[in-house]
């Protein structure tokens, strides 16, 4: 009976210590899934002059190599790569669009520069779309609504401001209202 006890106590810890390595080790979580905090990424060169991150894509996104901390302990790989938002640019210089669009927007040069060229045509044909159509550009261009026909940014000097416009998406906070 002095056996069975021992061989059933020895199989209990056995077993609960097992079950204590499993439970700790799925305590520990992918490197996939770190927060921010807990890893560290290379920062991608920023250029200045243009206010966009070097190697850019169209889809604007950046590649960006990240390692884990220190004090960090996850499953998987300790570096990893991490896709960024970014601002893709190509050579449209807002403020070269925007003084085209105050002084020959009439003929349709800023539409034609933006890459727009039947609009170009059409405010060319109607002086601006009777003036109305260049005052509406120049808003446009100057609120930086209408943007390269290529779906770029403009190249915007770092003195100036960059309008961003406001995306709602799963990450934004909605308040609703109580009926």
């Amino acid at each position: 009976i002095k056996i069975m006890k021992r061989i059933f106590l020895f199989s209990f810890l056995a077993v609960f210590l097992s079950d204590q390595e499993t439970l700790n080790l799925s305590l520990i979580p992918n490197c996939n899934n770190l927060k921010e905090s807990q890893y560290t990424c290379n920062e991608p060169k920023f250029i200045k002059s243009s206010q966009s991150i070097e190697g850019c894509n169209s889809n604007r996104t950046i590649t960006v190599s990240c390692t884990i901390n220190n004090n960090v302990t996850c499953k998987g790989s300790e570096s990893f790569l991490q896709t960024r938002s970014c601002r893709y640019v190509t050579d449209k210089e807002w403020t070269t669009a925007l003084t085209l669009s105050v002084f020959l927007g009439v003929f349709g040069i800023d539409r034609f520069y933006l890459g727009y060229p039947f609009i170009g045509l059409v405010k060319f044909s109607t002086l601006g779309g009777f003036l109305l159509g260049n005052i509406a550009d120049i808003l446009l261009i100057a609120t930086q609504v209408v943007r390269p026909a290529d779906g770029s940014d403009y190249i915007i000097p770092y003195e100036l401001p960059v309008f961003e416009r406001y995306k709602p998406s799963s990450n934004t906070y909605q308040k609703y209202k109580e009926n």
